[in-house]
């Protein structure tokens, strides 16, 4: 053994000793009690100071024992008879629970019947916005927050409560706190910027949450930015990569989740349902993402409380705007311009502004060539069209704060696009022309109410009217190139209209510390407007409207900290139809343990408005909102079974899903020459989602994977078998990364789609679905203003996808059809700047 390995042992010795010396020293003293030698000292700084000598854990509130100053000089045996004199002659109390010693103000004593409540609400630490639908743990029994983010809790024994509050995207708050009311609870972000340092709790592992209950996924909407889109459709860019949700096709009309029909699935804003998510190739959303607070997605077997659709349901919360200061985010990119602004105008109240425009059209046929889509790899008896696109939006909302903590709101959106194309070539020996041109207009305004009842409940009064105004003209020609006789000619003017008028009262009421009463009861009034004028075919004209006055009334229970129930019933009564639609809904959870969750759920629903489809001769699919009568048009029926589990363990999220729904009174038109028919028909649909995500050193990576089958069935079948639905895909696999580099952050995703099973004359099953997306952002590390700059590439080896919302097919000569179809998400970089003060 040489010197120099002599000296580094000894050395490592010597430091070995020491620190047995200290650990030993800090055990005698501990034992031997505890010193106090204290001059007019804060109680509440004195018992720091004995914390961290004696490594001791308490509970108190800071301000409150800053009022008490202590004069002592005393040894104590145990740490007990040392706050025992230093709180005798205080109004203040101490108990200990566990290894824990909880400090609070000393009551009266109270009767043994008397209940211990517990309210708050839950806060964003930093912008001071509410967090709505917050897990809390109290006292080991779980719950969660309202929309509001308040929460209420009884004990018949227990005086102090222990917290356990996580939400999406934000450090999980762990605390213990004495009964009483309108408590605030701020949780601190994923990521938290201060002056000097940056205290890190990886935001991109807080991006999804799973199996909570049966059905339910949340989204959050921080991350979303992160991932490619540019932030202008981070919400649904985020949407269309999750397990159940349909990502290929590039669905902009609406959202496919588990195989439902277009309109059988609602997206709902603030409470205003939203018609109509018309864009272009995914590049703008109809929600600002600005404007997003939270996401949950109700796929299915949702509960009592929620109706009107017998599909799924998207519910996205508005943020309130800050009440402390002026702030301002400001989005540029190479195609849309996205601002917000936020400013108190008074105590506890703020407005909240925002705007979005693309300054130019997104695709312009000046800028590429029409393409025959025989120089494709589809067929061809295709002709590749590349439209007009542009869109503007705005939002607007106040919120406030009353003294007694009740929380109200008023917002507003409205937004507006046209989608457009004309084209004129020879194919083969025809000329195919056609103008197309779409125009949508969406708006809404609601208003909310909340008010609290001293622990016991809460209670809110929403109103909410919202409308879509859809205009479209197509118009069409087939002739011979030669001899200029026309084959085929159409021209229709549509003009379809839709509004959802809805007022309801609804609210919680906490029985026992296990149970919880939900209720609620309102009025959903629609009407539509449709004018068709096909000239020398038909004029069509219909105003039609429809009510129902609805109900539920539901029980939370656990009878274990194992065990979750949810029962009720929702009813609807139509005031045009004189009949009641009973739903019962069952909802269940088991958790054996932290890790693992098993949900079940049950439910019939029912669904009064349509988009009913119309189907022509040529097989093109058209869509329109309609009232269902009750008649041709009925009222849709649906149950839903769903049975899943989750594994939670080590940074890694496992869930499988099951599910099956079984839809009834599907209405559609079928056009055969001059003959016009309406049929009622029926769905199934089952399959299962698969989901894994394992965050690993601050880094992200999902994949999900639906196996699935929709099929239908209505009497024009030439046989009674069930045939493929049109939304039917039967595999979907998607897989995402996130990589935090920080300052850097790193995305890409990819998605698979087996394809459909198309009565066209191009068939995606020959053709799946591809497209790989990548993103890039470094943030700036100012002080008072955030600057992120980036880029983003959709489809960025540029695979040809078939957009079917937007395929038409049109007679050429002989029995041949031309399909005229606009691409969907092709080649689309950009680059991108987000400013945040």
């Amino acid at each position: 053994m040489n010197k120099w390995t002599f000296n580094k042992i000894s050395a490592l010795r010597k430091k070995y000793l020491i620190f047995l010396f200290f650990l030993f020293w800090g055990s005698v003293s501990h034992a031997q009690g505890i010193d106090i030698q204290a001059n007019n000292m804060a109680l509440n700084k004195l018992l720091i100071e004995i914390r961290d000598t004696y490594n001791l854990n308490l509970s108190f509130n800071d301000q409150d024992l800053a009022n008490y100053k202590i004069t002592l000089h005393q040894h104590f045996d145990t740490p007990g008879d040392a706050f025992l004199i230093l709180t005798q002659n205080l109004p203040i109390s101490f108990e200990k629970t566990g290894n824990v010693y909880l400090f609070y103000p000393r009551n009266k004593v109270e009767s043994p019947s008397v209940n211990y409540r517990l309210s708050g609400r839950i806060h964003d630490g930093e912008s001071g916005e509410s967090l709505p639908y917050t897990h809390i743990v109290i006292n080991q029994m779980g719950g969660i927050s309202d929309e509001q983010g308040n929460f209420n809790f009884t004990s018949a024994i227990d005086s102090m409560f222990h917290l356990k509050i996580s939400y999406l995207g934000y450090q999980k708050l762990d605390t213990i706190v004495s009964h009483g009311s309108n408590y605030r609870f701020d949780l601190s972000a994923g990521n938290v910027n201060l002056n000097e340092i940056i205290v890190t709790a990886n935001p991109i592992s807080y991006s999804q949450q799973v199996g909570t209950q049966a059905g339910l996924m949340r989204i959050n909407h921080k991350v979303a930015l992160l991932i490619p889109g540019s932030g202008d459709n981070s919400v649904f860019n985020l949407l269309r990569l999750q397990p159940g949700i349909m990502a290929a096709g590039d669905q902009s009309n609406d959202l496919i989740i588990w195989g439902s029909y277009a309109g059988q699935s609602q997206v709902n804003f603030d409470g205003m349902t939203l018609f109509g998510l018309k864009n272009y190739n995914d590049n703008i959303s109809a929600v600002n993402p600005y404007m997003a607070k939270d996401i949950r997605v109700h796929k299915g077997g949702f509960d009592a409380q929620l109706g009107e659709r017998v599909g799924g349901i998207v519910d996205i919360t508005g943020i309130d705007g800050s009440k402390q200061r002026s702030g301002m985010n400001f989005n540029l990119n190479n195609m849309t311009m996205n601002v917000l602004a936020t400013t108190p105008i008074g105590p506890e109240m703020s407005v909240v502004a925002a705007y979005r425009q693309t300054y130019y059209n997104l695709y312009s046929p000046n800028d590429v060539k029409w393409e025959d889509a025989s120089q494709t790899h589809f067929n061809g008896n295709s002709i590749l069209t590349n439209p007009d696109y542009n869109f503007r939006d705005g939002n607007l909302k106040f919120s406030g704060q009353t003294k007694k903590g009740n929380t109200y709101h008023i917002s507003s959106f409205w937004g507006q696009d046209h989608f457009s194309y004309s084209i004129e070539q020879a194919h083969q020996n025809t000329v195919i022309e056609q103008k197309l041109d779409e125009k949508n207009r969406r708006y809404g305004i609601g208003a909310k109410y909340t008010m609290l009842w001293e622990g016991k409940g809460s209670s809110s009064f929403n109103i909410a009217y919202s409308g879509l105004q859809a205009e479209v003209s197509d118009v069409q020609n087939s002739s011979q190139s030669m001899m200029g006789h026309s084959m085929h000619s159409k021209n229709e003017q549509t003009q379809n209209d839709i509004t959802e008028l809805k007022a309801h009262l609804s609210g919680n009421m906490r029985i026992s510390p296990r149970q919880v009463i939900d209720y609620g009861a309102g009025l959903i009034r629609n009407t539509t407007l449709l004018k068709d004028n096909m000239l020398a075919e038909s004029q069509l004209q219909n105003n039609e409207h429809g009510a129902q006055v609805m109900a539920y009334l539901q029980n939370r229970y656990s009878p274990t900290n194992q065990i979750d129930l949810s029962y009720g019933i929702r009813t609807d009564y139509s005031l045009e139809l004189k009949k009641i639609y009973l739903q019962p809904r069952l909802n269940m959870s088991f958790k054996p343990s932290s890790e693992v969750q098993f949900n079940a759920s049950w439910g019939l629903y029912n669904q009064f408005i349509v988009y009913d489809s119309e189907i022509d001769q040529y097989d093109n699919y058209r869509y329109r909102w309609m009232i269902s009568n009750g008649a041709d048009i009925p009222v849709i029926s649906s149950q839903h079974i769903i049975v899943g589990g989750v594994y939670r363990q080590n940074g890694i999220s496992f869930s499988v899903e099951g599910f099956y729904k079984n839809t009834q009174d599907i209405s559609r038109l079928v056009q055969n020459g001059t003959l016009n028919t309406r049929y009622q028909g029926k769905n199934k649909t089952k399959g299962i989602d698969v989901f894994l995500k394992k965050d690993y050193k601050g880094h992200a990576a999902w994949i999900s994977y639906s196996l699935s089958q929709s099929l239908e069935w209505f009497p024009y079948f030439q046989d009674t078998q069930y045939q493929n639905a049109l939304q039917d895909q039967l595999h979907e696999f998607k897989i995402s990364g996130l990589f935090n580099l920080s300052p850097f952050y790193l995305s890409a995703n990819y998605v698979y789609g087996s394809g459909y099973l198309q009565n066209t004359n191009i068939s995606s099953t020959d053709h799946p679905y591809k497209r790989f997306d990548v993103s890039g952002i470094y943030r700036f590390p100012l002080k008072n203003i955030k600057i992120e700059t980036g880029f983003s590439i959709l489809n960025l080896f540029n695979t040809k996808n078939i957009k079917y919302s937007n395929l038409t097919q049109i007679p050429d000569e002989g029995d041949e059809l031309v399909s005229i179809y606009s691409e969907a998400v092709p080649f689309t970089p950009s680059v991108f700047m987000n400013i945040t003060f």
